[in-house]
């Protein structure tokens, strides 16, 4: 990394620190409702170095139980404790950065935008947050929650989709799945019609006119703007999944099984492969790993595998119907213990050029502490 980085716009700086916000109070939300102790685990580093597989160490659940010393129960209510306080203080600044539009409408500014106004992209993934909230302490922002819905919805076309059109970069699938997702943890009977109809969006939107064969069938489309190309990725589609997972689309829906051949194709396994090799982990994109690839001796490439693509793959493995005995499953949790680390986004070793291990290392917290709630 260069020892005089670009020093970067203010307004560029601000920007960051919103979605840094807002990741962290998703974090913490998880974090809530499961304590996970992982013991005796160190980070793993090594870059592209291929890991000996080692047996699983159990994470434990910790939940207060009457048997539990009085030692124990005082640590783990402090901890909830620790974490309702910076709920507390991530829902106060985003209600400090919402913009009133009128006496029904409001949402957050928009993070591509120099104007100071409400944007669909950052008011899906504010609104979120804070539906993820717990109940007790969501109440003082119902108000604010309830006008970011209403602009959200004002957005909506007739498909269900919900989008920015004047952004250069939609973000129609991502923001169409976290305002699914937030009407579902707000009201699902209050916002029956609204959940129904997107739903359908999102299950007719996803890339099934392409080839089996085709790399990014079975998924959703990232940017879905008519001027640029097709991309998917393992991100999008655990948004898209968790919220059609929270909407309740049936079991017998084909979009679960459809979604299972992309999810497949972005893990590192097989039932015949090396373990040593095919870790069980997951990368971005069935050809392509942020965490870099190398060539084996045989003249594959393997894409490697790293914390968030992972903790997105599982979680994802779980909302599509996978079981926990599934080998799939047990793969990829597998590999989360391994690599756990409570500082960075494993997978990237030392010489991360990129900063991703820092940069995602919020991303993966959220991420993982959702794949391991089940």
């Amino acid at each position: 990394m260069s020892e005089n980085p670009v020093q970067q716009p203010e307004s560029y700086q601000k920007r960051e620190f919103f979605l840094l916000v807002i990741v962290i109070i998703l974090f913490l939300g998880g974090v809530y409702f499961i304590y996970g102790q992982i013991k005796q685990m160190g980070d793993i580093g090594g870059g592209t170095q291929i890991h000996q597989p080692i047996p699983p160490k159990r994470i434990t659940l910790i939940k207060p139980k009457p048997s539990h010393s009085a030692k124990s129960k005082q640590k783990y209510e402090s901890l909830l404790n620790n974490v309702d306080q910076s709920l507390k203080k991530g829902a106060k600044w985003l209600k400090g950065q919402f913009i009133h539009l009128d006496s029904k409408k409001g949402g957050w500014p928009h993070f591509q935008w120099e104007e100071k106004k409400p944007g669909a992209p950052t008011t899906a993934l504010a609104t979120f947050s804070l539906a993820s909230l717990p109940k007790r302490l969501q109440e003082t922002y119902l108000g604010m929650l309830e006008k970011g819905i209403a602009f959200l919805l004002s957005k909506m076309d007739e498909k269900g989709a919900i989008s920015e059109k004047e952004a250069h970069i939609q973000y129609r699938n991502y923001t169409t799945a976290m305002t699914l997702s937030s009407l579902c943890l707000l009201d699902k009977k209050r916002y029956r019609e609204e959940i129904k109809k997107i739903q359908s969006y999102l299950i007719h939107s996803q890339l099934l006119s392409i080839p089996r064969w085709n790399w990014h069938y079975g998924t959703w489309n990232y940017y879905e703007t008519p001027h640029l190309g097709l991309r998917v990725d393992i991100s999008v589609t655990a948004y898209v999944l968790e919220s059609l997972y929270l909407s309740g689309l049936p079991r017998s829906s084909s979009t679960w099984k459809k979604a299972l051949i992309f999810l497949k194709r972005c893990q590192n396994y097989g039932p015949n492969k090396d373990k040593r090799v095919y870790d069980g982990g997951f990368r971005f994109h069935p050809r392509n790993s942020k965490a870099g690839e190398v060539t084996l001796p045989s003249g594959d490439i393997l894409y490697l595998s790293y914390g968030s693509a992972t903790s997105d793959g599982l979680r994802s493995l779980l909302y599509s119907g996978l079981s926990l005995d599934h080998e799939r499953v047990k793969r990829a949790r597998t590999w989360l213990v391994q690599h756990f680390s409570s500082t960075v986004n494993p997978g990237f070793g030392r010489e991360d050029p990129a900063g991703f291990g820092r940069g995602m290392r919020f991303y993966y917290f959220h991420s993982v502490s959702k794949a391991m709630k089940k």
